[in-house]
Order: structure tokens, then C-alpha cells, then sequence
């Protein structure tokens, strides 16, 4: 793992939805070539165990209370040079010079109804869907070999609608135009 830079911000529903992205789930990975996948359609476990939110209801969207629909997921990357393990749900992230990687991947979470908040002072409840996007590009080249010596690079960006004004924050909603 990238030791100073670790994307943590990815795990976009920890401790909410899951404890430490775990939930339980029917799921399927593997390479078709040099397309690594990995699909899953999970149960969310309840908020009501979380220790990030609120159960209060409010203005600005919260993940609902109500019992959960599914959640689909899925990743896809394309390796254009040296391959990866797939065996843990995890990635290297970093080979220290011992393998070429260069990978671009994409990746999303959707939930029917995973947000709610308040509209009309209070008087009507909104649900919305939980619907996140992102793409990412993994770099790792060998400098020197016998010094074990390389350059890794990893950039990535995301789009996370969780709702209106998570935290007073209005979401980009441009994935909405393409569906």
C-alpha cells in the first residue's frame, strides 16, 4: 500500500453502511485477459449501528434509517503491462522494482434509496439514491532492479452523490445526464 498517501477516502460508506467496507455479499471477480473485474451485490447493515451519523433526520441528506435495499458494486481495470495478483481484495501498491504496472480502472457504488432528508420544514421525507463513480490510473515502473528501486504513481477521481446537502454540500450531479 502506498505508505504515505493511502486514498482512505474511497471507503466511502465505512462504519456507515459497513464496518470497514464489509457487509454481506454475493460476489465475483477474475481476468478475462487483461481485464481484472469484480462485481457484488451487497446487504448494507442497518445505520442504526453507526458511530459517523445521526439517526436524526434533517434538511441535509443522511443515509436512511429504513431498512436497506441492495447495494451493486463493481470494478474493472485494464492492465496494460505487468499483471496483477487478484487473490485478496486488495492491491500492492507498490512492487519495489520488481514489476512494470500500468493500469486504469473504474469503478461504482448504487443504492436505491440509501438517503434521505427533509424538505417543507420537516413535513416531507425525500429519499434519494446512493451513486458513486470514480476512475483511477496506478503507475509502477522498475528505476533499478537490483536495488529493488521504482516510481509509483496513483491518481484518481471520484464522484459521490450522496444526496442533497451532505453536510452542506451540493453534489455534482453529472452522472445523472448519462443515464
Amino acid at each position: 500500500m502506498l505508505t504515505m498517501d493511502a486514498p482512505l477516502y474511497q471507503q466511502a460508506t465505512n462504519d456507515v453502511s459497513d464496518q470497514f467496507v464489509r457487509k454481506y455479499s454475493i460476489y465475483a471477480k477474475g481476468k478475462l485477459g487483461k481485464l481484472d473485474y469484480r462485481v457484488a451485490l451487497s446487504k448494507p447493515m442497518s445505520i442504526s449501528a453507526s458511530s459517523v451519523q445521526s439517526a436524526v433526520i434533517g434538511p441535509n441528506s443522511l443515509f436512511s434509517n429504513e431498512p436497506a435495499n441492495l447495494q451493486t458494486q463493481g470494478y474493472f481495470k485494464y492492465e496494460f503491462l505487468d499483471s496483477e495478483s487478484n487473490l485478496t481484495p486488495y492491491n500492492t501498491g507498490s512492487y519495489l522494482g520488481s514489476k512494470n504496472v500500468f493500469n486504469i480502472g473504474a469503478g461504482f457504488i448504487y443504492q436505491k434509496d440509501a438517503m434521505w432528508h427533509t424538505e417543507n420544514n420537516g413535513a416531507d421525507i425525500v429519499r434519494e439514491n446512493l451513486a458513486l463513480f470514480g476512475v483511477d490510473v496506478f503507475y509502477d515502473r522498475v528505476l533499478d532492479a537490483s536495488k529493488n528501486t521504482a516510481i509509483t504513481a496513483y491518481a484518481a477521481i471520484s464522484s459521490n452523490d450522496y444526496g442533497k446537502k451532505l453536510r452542506g454540500y451540493e453534489p455534482c450531479q453529472w452522472w445523472r445526464k448519462l443515464i
